[in-house]
C-alpha cells in the first residue's frame, strides 16, 4: 500500500514526476538556446553589402544590386503659420509657398494641420481645406514637396466652441515632417 502525501502523488511515483518535469525544462531550455543561436546568426539586412572579389575571364564586372535604407521622417517638424481663411485658394497657396521657399527640394511625409479660431467645427474644416491645397504647392518642383502619399491630419488648436454663426477660422499651424533623405 502506497502512502499518499498531503501535497502530491504517492512517494514511489514522485521521482518519475520529477524526471518528467526535468526533461520538459531541459527541452524548453534547449529550444531557447537554438532560437538565440538562430537569431544571432542572421546577417544585418541594412548593413552595407560586402563586395566579393570574383575572378573571371570576362574583363567587365557585372553590376551588383544596390541596397537602400528605408525612408524615415525627421523628428523635428518645420512649423509654419497660415493667416486667416483668405479670399481664395490661390491666396492660401501663395502664402504657404512663400513660407516654404527655404524647404524646396525636400519631400514631406506627414503634415499635421491645427486650425485655430473661435469655433471647433470651423477650425477642423479650415485645417482640412489647407490639407487639400498642399498638393498644389509648387507642383513643378522636383521632387514634389507634397506628393499624394503624404499623410495629412486636421486638428484643432484649442479655440472656443462658441457660436459658429458669422465666424471663421483665424489661421492654422502646420507641422510638416520631411523625409530625412530624398528618394
Amino acid at each position: 500500500m502506497s502512502r499518499r502525501t498531503p501535497t502530491g502523488p504517492p512517494r514511489q511515483n514522485r521521482r518519475a514526476y520529477t524526471m518528467i518535469a526535468l526533461a520538459g525544462w531541459l527541452f524548453a531550455d534547449l529550444m531557447l538556446v537554438i532560437m538565440v543561436v538562430a537569431m544571432a546568426s542572421q546577417a544585418d539586412p541594412l548593413a552595407a553589402p560586402v563586395k566579393q572579389v570574383v575572378h573571371s575571364a570576362s574583363p567587365k564586372p557585372s553590376p551588383s544590386p544596390s541596397q537602400t535604407a528605408p525612408r524615415t521622417l525627421d523628428l523635428h517638424p518645420v512649423r509654419i503659420h497660415v493667416d486667416g481663411p483668405g479670399d481664395s485658394d490661390q491666396q492660401l497657396i501663395d502664402q504657404i509657398q512663400g513660407k516654404l521657399r527655404p524647404q524646396l527640394g525636400r519631400q514631406a511625409g506627414m503634415v499635421l494641420t491645427f486650425g485655430d479660431g473661435p469655433c471647433l467645427s470651423l477650425d477642423t474644416d479650415y485645417a482640412t481645406r489647407i490639407n487639400g491645397l498642399l498638393n498644389r504647392v509648387d507642383p513643378q518642383a522636383s521632387p514634389v514637396m507634397f506628393p499624394a502619399s503624404t499623410v495629412t491630419r486636421p486638428f484643432i488648436s484649442g479655440g472656443g466652441g462658441g457660436d459658429c454663426s458669422d465666424q471663421e477660422a483665424t489661421g492654422a499651424d502646420l507641422d510638416i515632417y520631411y523625409y530625412t533623405s530624398a528618394s
